[in-house]
């Protein structure tokens, strides 16, 4: 079975296992700060482990290429009140 998004959805809510409520929902260009910013905060072993190197800016490429580069891709980012927490 293939479901589609339509474009305009803004999103679901998801319960969490202590309770809190996170909204998933599609990016938008208005993200990529909010996105780098995810990156940024991430420990040197997170950024390690995620993308196989010590390199900080490899979560600044990636942002870059699932926002601006890959049109048949559909992103989502989790926001816990009004932060982005996860992508």
């Amino acid at each position: 079975m293939t479901t589609t998004m339509p474009a305009t959805a803004d999103g679901w809510d998801a319960l969490l296992s202590d309770g809190g409520v996170v909204r998933i929902r599609p990016a938008t260009a208005a993200d990529e700060d909010r996105l780098l910013a995810l990156h940024e905060a991430a420990s040197d072993r997170s950024i390690y482990l995620r993308y196989f190197s010590l390199n900080r800016r490899a979560g600044d490429r990636y942002v870059d290429k699932v926002l601006h580069g890959g049109k048949d891709e559909i992103v989502l980012v989790a926001e816990q009140q009004g932060a982005v927490v996860g992508m």
